[in-house]
């Protein structure tokens, strides 16, 4: 019974008894303090190991207590947090409702403290270009949008472009027309399969086709345009020949072949009809170079055939007829490549041009 944890115990309780100090360190009294910790009916304390010493942060009762201390912790970070983001909610919330009110300024300064607040939410950004919105504010608009996307992602694009389409339609009207472009800009940038009015679509390819000269712009303008169904016969005939320009312009030749061809069959008395067939030759040219150039030797005689039946553009027939020639010639038709030959040179009767001194010479390999 005499242990050394009782004797501790018993010191420590007999000390703060009044009067003179009681010697619990001699044999003598070591039972007095025996019977008083039993008195006493001292309890273990969970704080203290079978040695009386506190718990330290090691071992395995050391590892629970570690455990309770970062439950609090988190529990003091959860309450952080939530206050945290109480107050931005509540900012957003009040600035939307003084927006509500027409009260823009009060609706911003909601916004700013939101955005301090919580810097990464896109919510703050985008809420703070309505509101310059709402001030007409197109420079700002841009900044906090552009914001909003990079913190929001793509789970953002659709309202974002909602903003822009309505905020375009708004600058239409204020008569503030390179802004409205250029929010119809970001549209396509943001969402290229944004879905706007037909009208307006017409009417934005038309500024890219005439003003800007930039023709990939205008042909996206332009598809979602000639999608309407209600439009006047003149003006489709018009978009769909500025759609065909446009993939000329821009180099994709198979496509603008096809768009033209299909315009033809559409308006066979187009009033544009001797400049597309121009196009339309010149294409076939281009073409028919290509295939040879590849090796695609059919598909070059098919492509310059199409350019001799229409005879335009004329400055290309001589070198039609040397790329066609040499087509057949590779695929074993000698007759049929002798008579284009002989065509060169028939159209020449100075014999000086670099296709025609070139078909003399094959005329004679082929005597």
């Amino acid at each position: 019974m005499n242990s050394p944890k009782k004797l501790s115990v018993a010191r420590e309780w007999t000390s703060e008894w009044p009067g003179p100090a009681i010697l619990v360190d001699s044999q003598r009294n070591q039972s007095y303090a025996d019977k008083t910790v039993s008195l006493l009916s001292v309890k273990h304390n969970p704080l203290l190991d079978k040695n009386g010493n506190p718990f330290t942060i090691i071992g395995e009762k050391g590892e629970i207590m570690r455990r309770i201390f970062n439950c609090f912790l988190m529990i003091i970070i959860l309450i952080v947090f939530t206050g945290c983001g109480g107050k931005f909610q509540k900012f957003i919330r009040d600035g939307r409702q003084a927006l509500k009110s027409n009260k823009v300024m009060d609706a911003i300064g909601h916004f700013e403290r939101a955005v301090r607040a919580n810097p990464k939410s896109p919510d703050g950004y985008y809420w703070l270009a309505m509101a310059n919105k709402a001030r007409m504010r197109y420079g700002d608009f841009v900044i906090n949008m552009n914001k909003a996307l990079i913190y929001g992602g793509d789970k953002e694009r659709q309202r974002i472009a909602d903003a822009y389409y309505d905020f375009a339609r708004e600058l239409e009207e204020a008569n503030r027309l390179d802004n409205m472009y250029d929010a119809f800009e970001h549209i396509v940038e943001i969402m290229p399969q944004y879905k706007i009015s037909e009208d307006y679509a017409i009417h934005l390819g038309n500024k890219y086709f005439e003003e800007k000269f930039d023709y990939q712009k205008a042909l996206a303008f332009y598809l979602t345009g000639i999608e309407g169904e209600d439009l006047p016969d003149e003006v489709k005939q018009s978009v769909l020949y500025r759609i065909s320009r446009c993939y000329y312009e821009i180099g994709d030749y198979e496509n603008a072949n096809m768009s033209y061809n299909r315009l033809l069959d559409l308006y066979p008395k187009h009033p544009k009809k001797q400049i597309i067939y121009f196009d339309i030759g010149n294409i076939n040219y281009k073409l028919a170079e290509r295939a040879f150039k590849s090796g695609n030797f059919e598909e070059a005689i098919q492509r310059g055939e199409v350019v001799l039946r229409i005879g335009k553009p004329k400055i290309w027939i001589s070198d039609v007829r040397r790329i066609v020639g040499d087509a057949y010639l590779k695929l074993g038709n000698r007759d049929k490549a002798v008579a284009l030959y002989q065509a060169i040179v028939d159209d020449d009767p100075y014999q000086k041009q670099r296709n025609t001194i070139y078909a003399l010479t094959k005329l004679k390999e082929l005597e």
